[in-house]
């Protein structure tokens, strides 16, 4: 309502019914996670209204609250919308504060009878995990091929693309829009080497890096997706994540860590929260990179060999390996749902590795510089 009547972010919200949407969707998002929301509207008549104000102004110790409604909504605005959003939404609870003390008591009576119920719910709850695989799965979704870049070309054009990159860093920031980049891929399949290649020119106090591994014990109360929302960028800054909020489609799926439930609803659940951020501007890409399984073996083997390598490899890598299968259906499927136009996927080769960072730079330079100047071809 504060939005809408004081145009704020009108250049990105001509229609507020966008933040309904968002906070409709956010809700349903907590509810089939378990959360109990308890929603009450507070009614009071006019006179007693005033008098509470009054009451506020006359003690000196509270006085100070009341500059805060000198900026608030008017009241016939505030009082018309918040009674459309009831009526459309019957999870309000009404309380009548005429009087104190009914109200109180029906406030109490109403949240124990809810949460009862939420108990009760609880224990009846049947938890199945499953990552209905299918045994005889193929996809061609991976086999995407590209020309290699030629070793000679490659130092020139890879300078070419920082220093462009250090440049959309720049117009980003100055144009106050957040750049979000997601690198999924098979282990091994050069995300981290890709990221520094990003970053390496980069002013480095305008972006940040994320590599993603298991969560905490504190992350683990929360939601899944409440991690990586506080970790997103402010305003014209860059955050990379190394791994994200796709693990609860890929290894909590195929480790058995999510329930069938819970990975199932995942995918809607991403493309909303990826929706809700580029609704606020920001610009988000996505990158899956590929990898032969031979090829993915004779790296992990280097690894191993390679005394300045031994810490890239772990006993988890080699456990992943033996679920190959799995990690290709969940990733086929992983991109097939959630590659929208507002949050796209790009799949990438990554057998040579050259190749695959001067392609996912193009692609992050081209797609910045459409919504910077519409500049349509790189």
């Amino acid at each position: 309502l504060d939005y809408r009547e004081n145009k704020i972010k009108h250049d990105k919200y001509k229609n507020y019914d966008v933040l309904k949407q968002q906070m409709s969707s956010f809700e349903n998002m907590l509810k089939r996670d378990h959360y109990e929301i308890i929603k009450f509207f507070i009614e009071i008549n006019e006179e007693k209204r005033q008098e509470h104000i009054q009451q506020t102004k006359d003690n000196p110790l509270t006085r100070w609250k009341v500059q805060e409604y000198s900026n608030v909504l008017p009241t016939d605005i505030y009082l018309k919308d918040m009674r459309q959003f009831i009526k459309n939404d019957k999870a309000w609870e009404i309380i009548d504060y005429t009087e104190r003390e009914k109200a109180i008591e029906t406030m109490y009576e109403h949240i124990i009878k809810r949460l009862e119920t939420a108990i009760e719910k609880h224990e009846q709850k049947e938890e199945q995990r499953d990552g209905k695989f299918h045994s005889n799965f193929k996809t061609h979704l991976f086999d995407r091929k590209v020309d290699k870049v030629k070793k000679d070309e490659y130092k020139q054009l890879i300078e070419e693309l920082q220093n462009r990159m250090r440049e959309i860093q720049f117009a980003l920031y100055d144009r106050k829009i957040p750049l979000i980049l997601v690198f999924e891929g098979m282990d091994a399949a050069g995300k981290g080497g890709n990221i520094k290649r990003i970053r390496e020119k980069l002013d480095p106090t305008g972006y940040r890096v994320n590599g993603i591994s298991a969560p905490t014990d504190v992350e683990l109360k929360h939601h899944y997706l409440w991690r990586f929302a506080k970790e997103m960028p402010k305003t014209g800054h860059i955050e990379l994540f190394d791994r994200s909020w796709y693990g609860r489609v890929l290894v909590e799926r195929v480790e058995g860590f999510a329930t069938i439930d819970e990975w199932q609803r995942a995918y809607d659940e991403i493309n909303a929260f990826e929706k809700m951020w580029t609704d606020e501007g920001a610009i988000i890409l996505k990158f899956f990179l590929t990898l032969d399984k031979e090829e993915q073996l004779k790296r992990f083997k280097d690894r191993q060999e390679n005394v300045n390598k031994q810490w890239k490899i772990t006993d988890e890598d080699w456990r992943n390996r033996e679920k190959w299968d799995l990690y290709v259906e969940s990733s086929h499927d992983m991109v097939e749902k959630t590659n929208t136009s507002y949050a796209p996927w790009l799949v990438v080769p990554a057998d040579h590795k050259k190749t695959s960072r001067i392609e996912i730079l193009k692609y992050i330079i081209r797609n910045c510089e459409k919504v910077l100047w519409g500049v349509k071809d790189y």
